[in-house]
């Protein structure tokens, strides 16, 4: 399965590289938030494409928490090679920034990199915009937009102040800057004293291993899927893909870790997965079985 991972990587970059020299304009592949993305093309018609991924390790970092990686700046090579830590831009959402003035292939590349954190996450709560204001969960600002929490990564807040217009949550423009977020949602009185701005950034796929999930039946709750990886004790440094095997009510089983089982009973495809868990009860109500996929080769 590795070596399989690492020859689909290989011929996308043969691929990129081919339609760079037939002199295509930019791609839209540098508009992706996929941290298993590539970027390239930043100088066209002869510049390569690389997986954005690779400068995480450059600078000593892991693709821990990690739910997205952006492409900032992408222009021709004016520099020496190396990739480094640098600024993000301000106010901006990103963890940490790292920038590489000549990648080998042409690019000079800036990067964002968004992880998972405690303000970010989308399950937890926003408020206390000004002193006496309450707090609530950010999920409800989905809820009252009619929109789905299930293939969500992280919910920044991106301005909180004191209650200063009609209550009730609406899609609002996201600022114009370079950002991660697929939709923003703006409440201007939440009923108990905020008025709140929201980016929303969704997952990138079934396989997003900070996506959530939950919902397998009438009343069961939400969780990140990463967590059941970190509960059995298991690493995310390297973690690529988690897919849900499959998921079903508890019927009031009490919690239950995470445990290792047999891919082949737990999740589809047998050989896909590094390895595989399964739980009769994560403590929102869920019985459920994932397949997880490494990058480690």
């Amino acid at each position: 399965m590795k070596a399989k991972f690492a020859a689909i990587v290989s011929l996308w970059m043969i691929f990129a590289c081919a339609v760079s020299a037939a002199g295509h304009s930019l791609p839209r592949i540098n508009d992706s938030h996929d941290p298993f993305q590539l970027y390239g093309g930043c100088a066209n018609n002869f510049s390569g494409f690389i997986p954005k991924r690779s400068h995480i390790s450059a600078v000593g970092e892991t693709l821990k928490n990690v739910t997205a990686i952006d492409v900032l700046d992408c222009r021709e090579f004016d520099g020496p090679g190396g990739t480094f830590l640098t600024p993000c831009p301000t106010g901006s959402p990103y963890a940490y920034c790292v920038i590489n003035q000549n990648d080998g292939l042409a690019n000079h590349i800036l990067l964002g990199i968004l992880e998972v954190t405690p303000d970010n996450d989308p399950l937890g709560q926003y408020g206390g915009c000004v002193p006496g204001a309450g707090f609530r969960a950010k999920a409800k600002l989905l809820t009252e937009a009619v929109l789905s929490i299930r293939d969500v990564d992280n919910i920044v807040v991106i301005d909180c102040h004191a209650a200063d217009g009609p209550g009730g949550t609406i899609r609002v423009p996201c600022p114009v800057d370079r950002n991660p977020y697929a939709l923003c949602l703006q409440n201007h009185d939440d009923g108990i004293g905020n008025s709140v701005m929201v980016g929303v950034v969704g997952s990138y796929g079934p396989g997003d291993p900070y996506s959530l999930y939950g919902a397998c039946y009438t009343d069961t709750g939400f969780r990140s899927k990463a967590s059941l990886v970190t509960e059995a004790g298991k690493s995310l440094d390297e973690v690529a893909a988690i897919h849900i095997g499959g998921c079903s009510p508890s019927f009031g089983a009490p919690k239950q870790p995470p445990q290792v089982v047999p891919c082949d009973t737990a999740a589809p495809f047998p050989g896909t997965y590094d390895y595989c868990l399964s739980t009769k009860s994560d403590g929102k109500g869920n019985n459920l079985s994932i397949g997880v996929i490494t990058n480690i080769h």
